[in-house]
This record gives structure tokens, sequence and C-alpha cells, in this order.
């Protein structure tokens, strides 16, 4: 068993975090791998450095985000004759690297057998930057958790505090069993493969949007597939009882950023008070800081384009889920090859970056 926590990486919270952590700690290694895959040690100081420019790019972007470094911190080694290295480099967007949730079972229980404790960057797109922290002794995940207040106030945001602490597990096996979100590139194989996974067959699921779906002239023609069952403010729910228009909808291009698709009875007050505050940009740093709030308003959610409003974005898509064999199941249908794959979300296939 090994137990692990996720957090945003804002820099100025990492920064501290890291500091509090090594606070009278002698025996730790830091490292970063440079692009000829060598492990350079590099000081803390080095790692923890702001960069002077930081004020022209979004969210305090680090040095090792920036220039695609990868990083890590660990304490001591448990097994020092096994020279093998963990795979750090997946955690890493890298088209010569297909992610899957099995390399990622495999790094995380390689890092929790080799290390007594282990930290490590987990994504580097903005609005999903974030690190983890992993070790087999309970006592030392949560000593990490609770070294520094995981809630902070972010300056050029207007909210009060945000929530930096995205998830903590402990894993019995495999990690790929208890994840409660992923990540993907806005190229998902199928939008039926979401359709199937969560049962919408038998579940009709329901798509909450600000936009009006009779508005696009190719949905209209499923009218009769569709219907709006509320409307919340400025947010129409609709019920989807059809595979094909639940595909055909998720390619209008109307829905823009504001639409979910959701759980048939989700808390629909609960989920639309978070949805305000994720969707305004003005007070939301990412939609991980919110990851617990809509587990509890839905049984799952699926997001695309979450990231579409940053520079440099990798037009994320982003889908929960309570039930993590829903999970396990879109990232195995998109290997099987005689899956249907002429009705793709925006023409592309679905590949994977990280998990929650």
């Amino acid at each position: 068993m090994y137990h692990l926590a996720f957090f945003i990486d804002y820099h100025p919270f990492f920064q501290k975090k890291i500091k509090s952590w090594l606070n009278n700690r002698k025996k730790y290694h830091c490292a970063v791998i440079d692009k000829n895959l060598s492990h350079n040690p590099i000081t803390i100081k080095e790692l923890l450095e702001s960069l002077p420019e930081n004020r022209f790019y979004y969210f305090d972007e680090p040095w090792y985000s920036r220039y695609s470094k990868t990083w890590y911190i660990h304490g001591s080694t448990y097994n020092s004759s096994n020279n093998d290295l963990p795979d750090f480099l997946i955690t890493k967007n890298n088209s010569d690297l297909e992610i899957s949730l099995e390399k990622i079972d495999d790094l995380l229980s390689c890092c929790a057998d080799k290390y007594k404790w282990s930290i490590f960057p987990w994504h580097d797109a903005i609005r999903f930057r974030s690190f983890v922290f992993i070790s087999k002794e309970k006592a030392l995940r949560d000593k990490f958790i609770d070294c520094s207040n995981n809630f902070i106030k972010i300056p050029f945001l207007h909210s009060q505090k945000t929530n930096l602490l995205i998830s903590q597990y402990s894993v019995s096996s495999k990690f790929s069993e208890v994840t409660t979100a992923i990540i993907f590139k806005e190229n998902i194989k199928t939008t039926g493969v979401v359709w199937d996974a969560c049962n919408c067959y038998h579940h009709p699921p329901w798509l909450i949007t600000r936009n009006n779906l009779n508005d696009d002239a190719n949905v209209s023609g499923y009218c009769d597939k569709y219907r709006l069952i509320n409307k919340i403010k400025y947010w129409n729910i609709y019920q989807i009882s059809d595979k094909n228009t639940f595909i055909v909808i998720s390619k209008s291009i109307i829905l823009g950023l504001s639409a979910f698709w959701i759980s048939p009875n989700s808390n629909l007050q609960a989920l639309i008070y978070i949805l305000f505050k994720i969707e305004d940009i003005e007070i939301s740093y990412s939609d991980l800081s919110y990851l617990q709030d809509l587990l509890k308003a839905c049984k799952w959610l699926y997001g695309f384009s979450r990231d579409s409003t940053v520079p440099d974005n990798y037009n994320c898509s982003l889908l929960i889920s309570r039930d993590s064999k829903i999970i396990r199941q879109i990232d195995t249908f998109r290997r099987e090859e005689d899956y249907d794959i002429n009705i793709n979300l925006h023409n592309y296939y679905y590949e994977l970056l990280m998990c929650f």
C-alpha cells in the first residue's frame, strides 16, 4: 500500500510547501532531467527560483514548466542496489511517449517502492499544472499535506482563498482502481466512448449549457431526441436520449466552453453554484480546485476544452467519475482497434494526459 496527494502547482504555493517540508530535513536528493535524459542534481534554491519576467506569463509559471524540464525530489532510498530510476518523463506532454493508466500505475508503484518519500510534477498544462507527493507511510503523506496551508489567496484572482489540494488517496494495489478524474487532449477517439462507458443508453445524460441547442441548425434536426428539462438562471439543462444525437451535439460549435455532460439526477443547485465559480476566470484558478465538490454534486461530468482560455493550451478535456471503472473503460476503449471510429469528436484520436 502507498499513500499520495495531488496539488495544484501555483508556484508561490509550491515554493512555500517545499521549503516547509524540507525545513530541518537533511537527507534528500533533488534533480532535473535534461534533453539527453541525464539526471542532473540541482539545489532546492535553483528548483524554487522564480522567473524575473513572470508577471507577463499566466499564473506565475515556474521555469521548469516554461522550459519543459522534469524535476524530482526524494528522501532516502529503500534499495540502494537497484539503480533503475522511475520513468518520470511520462508526466510530461511528449509526442514520443504515450501515457496510459498502466504506465501511471507503474510509475507510482516504483516511486513508492524505491523511496521513503518523493515529490515530482504531475502535469504541465497551465490550468492543470500539478505535482504529487507519494510515500508508503501515511503519516508522512499527511505531514506533507499539513506542512503549509493548502487554502491560499492568489493575488490576481478576486476570490477569498483557493484550494490547491486536489485529492488524496491510500492505494492498496493500483492507482487506476481508485482514480476519479482524467484529462485528455480534445481529441477523444469517439464521443461514443463516453456514452458507452457511462451507460447512457440506460441512463440518458444531461447537458448543462448556457446556449440554446435550437440555435444550431445541425442539432435542431434531432430535436425529437433531446428536450429541455430545466432552466436555472442562464443555464439550460437538456436530456439526450440517443447516442447519435449525443455525438452531434458534442460537435456543435455553439456550445463553446460553458457546456458539460453530466450524469442524470445530479444535484443541479449545487453543481451550478460550483460551475458559476469555475467559469468565472476572475476567481477560478483551476477546475481541479473543485474536484471534490463536483464529485459530490454528480456521479460523473465531462467537459471539453477546459484550458482554451489560456495561452499555449493543450485543449484539455476533463472527465470525472465517482466510479473509477468508467475511467478505466474509457482508457481501454481507445485502444480497441475494432471500436467504431467513424463518429470522431473533432476528428482526432483520444490521448490520455494524466489522471487525478
